[in-house]
């Protein structure tokens, strides 16, 4: 959907310089000039981005479906680009920018204005962590035997 938005839309007078200035560097460094096509994922997404997570506010069905189907394509346009980092504007609890991280290996700055969005975020990034840690412990472990 992000490559079908129209990217040579005129960068208006009335907006700020600095809004102007960003918008003509980006579309230099790296605009979507054509659409992207679907890659399939490799692996999905480890169960404990989207699962239930104990002492957080979790994500609706809604919300998980829009993280499930924004996640690959921002991925995607950050490799096509050459980026290992995105920033997530107004990245509320952190729901993208966790499967961004954690599942794409891509790092990632969230902005967010609300110090309680911020807390929770932090608390479920280290929850999530902690979860794919001790998974990726128990298949290494029983590899082993």
């Amino acid at each position: 959907e992000l490559a079908r938005l129209p990217v040579d839309l005129p960068v208006r007078d009335d907006w700020p310089a600095t809004l102007q200035r960003l918008v003509r560097i980006s579309r230099r460094s790296c605009a979507l000039s054509s659409p992207l096509p679907r890659e399939a994922e490799a692996d999905p997404p480890s169960r404990w981005l989207f699962a239930q997570t104990p002492r957080v506010r979790n994500m609706n069905l809604k919300k998980a479906h829009e993280v499930a189907a924004l996640a690959p394509l921002v991925a995607q346009t950050a490799r096509r680009c050459g980026a290992t980092a995105v920033v997530d504007l107004g990245s509320g609890l952190g729901y993208l920018g966790a499967v961004l991280a954690f599942h794409h290996s891509l790092h990632v700055v969230g902005l967010e204005m609300l110090p309680a969005n911020v807390a929770a975020a932090r608390r479920r990034a280290l929850e999530i962590r902690a979860r794919m840690r001790q998974e990726e412990a128990k298949v290494s472990g029983g590899a082993r035997e």
